[in-house]
C-alpha cells in the first residue's frame, strides 16, 4: 500500500474520532441542560433518597443513612410524587440546607467520606 494512501487512511480516522468526542459533548450538554429539574417543595427533610425496591445500591445507601444516625426521607419508586420530583435514576441521594435549598447531591452508592460531607451540608 502506498505510503500517502496510509497518511490519508490515518489522518481520516483520527478526524472521524475527533468528530465523534465532540458530537458526543455537544449531546451530553444539550441532554443535562433540557434536563427537568427536581421539584422536592412538597417533599419533608433536608436529606432524600430515591430509591427502588429492587435495587440491592439502594439498599446500600438506605444502610448507609441508617448507619450514619441521619433522618431521612425516602422516595420509591412508583410511589405517589416519584414522576411530579422529576426523577430519573436510582439511588439518589439530595441533601438540601436549612433553608430547604439544594445544597448537595449523590448519585449511585457514595463514599462513606462523601455522605459524611453531604450531611455536614444540611445545616
Amino acid at each position: 500500500m502506498p505510503e500517502p494512501l496510509v497518511r490519508l487512511i490515518v489522518v481520516a480516522g483520527a478526524l472521524g474520532a475527533a468528530a465523534l468526542v465532540v458530537m458526543t459533548a455537544v449531546w451530553w450538554r444539550r441532554r443535562r441542560a433540557e434536563a427537568e429539574p427536581l421539584v422536592l417543595d412538597a417533599v419533608a427533610g433536608n436529606v432524600i433518597l430515591l430509591s427502588d425496591s429492587a435495587c440491592r445500591r439502594c439498599d446500600r445507601v438506605r444502610e448507609m443513612l441508617i448507619d450514619s444516625g441521619a433522618d431521612f426521607t425516602e422516595i420509591g419508586f412508583g410511589d405517589e410524587g416519584w414522576n411530579a420530583i422529576g426523577a430519573t435514576a436510582v439511588p439518589h441521594l439530595i441533601v438540601r440546607d436549612g433553608r430547604g435549598d439544594i445544597a448537595g447531591r449523590a448519585g449511585g452508592v457514595p463514599s462513606p467520606r462523601r455522605l459524611a460531607a453531604l450531611l455536614r451540608r444540611t445545616g
